[in-house]
């Protein structure tokens, strides 16, 4: 596997930060029974900081994959595609120092990682509280891909100060009406360096 750490700026504002890795796969066999296959992995985690003067991110994570010999030797007969996009999103933090609205394929781990294409809007009341709401589309679980059948809608909350970190969220999933219900809370607190209760 080679991998490639990157933290480059671009201008004075502007920063790109992330990780690159590619990862390949080659086996043959003599025997009738065992195709070769060939598979290229290519998967990045990156994210491109103050885009813009009022600071606009862009945030990619995903799985590139490449069956070069079709031999379909994955999961469910079938080589996984490009539709591993887990998430791709551009956020506007902070606008007025008050709001972070968030546009595309994105994990909102306040409501415990409900995922939506749609939008993710947070409201901060102060430096240590904020609550926030989310809408759209929810993607296939299966392969990645975007889907109209299934929506999804949620609120959430999130407190972190003093050594506490604790979250509280609730999601809808929508399938010709309401399917599934989910609320989810997390806490974690320092107690000292090196003591922790979750």
């Amino acid at each position: 596997m080679w991998c490639l750490p990157t933290t480059a700026a671009w201008s004075a504002d502007t920063a790109l930060d992330g990780r690159v890795s590619l990862r390949g796969l080659f086996s043959g066999d003599d025997a009738d029974t065992s195709p070769t296959v060939g598979i290229v992995f290519l998967e990045t985690d990156a994210r491109a900081e103050n885009l813009t003067a009022g600071g606009l991110r862009l945030v990619f994570d995903g799985t590139f994959v490449l069956d070069a010999t079709e031999a379909n030797e994955r999961r469910f007969g079938a080589t996984e595609g490009l539709q591993q996009t887990r998430q791709l999103f551009l956020e506007w933090p902070g606008i007025k120092q008050k709001l972070d609205v968030a546009l595309g394929r994105r994990l909102v781990t306040e409501a415990g990682n409900a995922w939506v294409d749609g939008v993710d809007a947070q409201l901060h009341l102060s430096k240590a509280m904020s609550v926030g709401v989310f809408g759209g589309l929810r993607p296939d679980p299966i392969d990645y891909a975007p889907s109209a059948e299934a929506q999804v809608a949620g609120v959430y909350a999130h407190y972190f100060a003093a050594g506490l970190d604790a979250s509280l969220g609730y999601s809808a999933n929508l399938r010709s009406g309401l399917d599934r219900q989910y609320l989810f809370n997390r806490l974690h607190y320092r107690l000292t360096d090196g003591l922790a209760l979750s």
